[in-house]
Order: C-alpha cells, then sequence, then structure tokens
C-alpha cells in the first residue's frame, strides 16, 4: 500500500471516530512519515476529546463582585463557549 493510501485511510479513521490501535500503526517509513503519524494520533487526541465533551480549561470562576461565572457549555483552551447566539449555513454562533 503507498504512502498516501496508508496515511488516507489513517485520516478517515480518525475523521469518522474510529478507534486506532496506535501500537500496531505501520511507522517504519521515513521521518517524514513518522511525524505525519506523531501528528495524526495527537490529532485523533483532541478529536476524541471534543467528541466526548471533555474541557481542556479550568472551571470557571467566580465573576467580578462574588457573583457566580456563567456556566460554559464547553471550552477550548482559555475560550468558554456560553450560550448558543445563531446559527446558519456554514455554523453555528456563540458567546
Amino acid at each position: 500500500m503507498d504512502r498516501e493510501t496508508r496515511l488516507g485511510i489513517l485520516a478517515a479513521a480518525i475523521l469518522e471516530g474510529k478507534p486506532v490501535d496506535w501500537s500496531s500503526v505501520d511507522t517504519a517509513g521515513n521521518a517524514d512519515d513518522r511525524e505525519v503519524v506523531s501528528q495524526l494520533h495527537v490529532l485523533s487526541e483532541i478529536a476524541a476529546l471534543h467528541r466526548a465533551g471533555t474541557s481542556l480549561a479550568p472551571p470557571a470562576e467566580a465573576g467580578e463582585g462574588g457573583e457566580p461565572a456563567r456556566e460554559h457549555l464547553a471550552a477550548w483552551g482559555h475560550l468558554q463557549r456560553l450560550e448558543l447566539l445563531g446559527h446558519g449555513t456554514y455554523g453555528d454562533v456563540y458567546r
């Protein structure tokens, strides 16, 4: 199987949320292949966290004046998704 087909199958599995047995992924190729496989592994972990709804950010703290902070729907780094403002053809808009 050629390089592009092998990496394409791996990327498709990540996109579809299929489990990948990373210990059996052939990384015997050149250094570029190993780097691509490594980055795909990182991408699959991020996708799994996203699918699970797991937040990478610490929980929100109390707001100014000691008032409770708004509950956020999800977070990515320091960004918090608080509420849906609207949606359209190309996606959703959140505060």
